[in-house]
């Protein structure tokens, strides 16, 4: 009898069909250490896998396939809802922007509108100033 945890190697192919996924998911899982593994002289691939996998590529049953499109179906809802949250942060924060600048921009206009309203005044000349005994105007 095998001991608990014992692994034996198989190529890539018997892996696939053994993990119940595409022969390309399990170089992927090899490239990023998420398999051990080995290549063999003539560049081989094998992985281990433990003993008691059982094979993934039977049909599952209703049941079975019902769990994982939900399960995928709430992977990818959860994706969306941080996407969301994400984009909603970034909203606000470009909304906060538009009003620091509004504000701003309407700063800018009314001493425009000053400056505009001072020089659209009738001025006395500076010889009625003086003889009015007021220079300041």
């Amino acid at each position: 009898m095998d001991k608990p945890g014992a692994k034996r190697p198989v190529n890539v192919t018997e892996a696939s069909r053994l993990l119940g996924i595409s022969p390309e998911l399990v170089r992927k899982w090899y490239q990023r250490k998420k398999l051990e593994g080995y290549k063999d002289e003539s560049g081989r691939l094998f992985v281990y896998v433990e003993d008691n996998v059982t094979d993934k590529s039977r049909t599952k049953t209703a049941g079975e396939l019902y769990e994982q499109t939900l399960t995928i179906m709430q992977n990818y809802i959860d994706t969306i809802e941080g996407q969301l949250k994400e984009k909603d942060g970034q909203i606000q924060n470009l909304s906060l922007e538009l009003r620091r600048k509004d504000i701003l921009y309407m700063q800018h206009l009314n001493e425009k509108n000053e400056v505009i309203r001072y020089l659209s005044e009738p001025k006395k000349s500076f010889v009625r100033r003086l003889l009015s005994g007021r220079t300041d105007e």
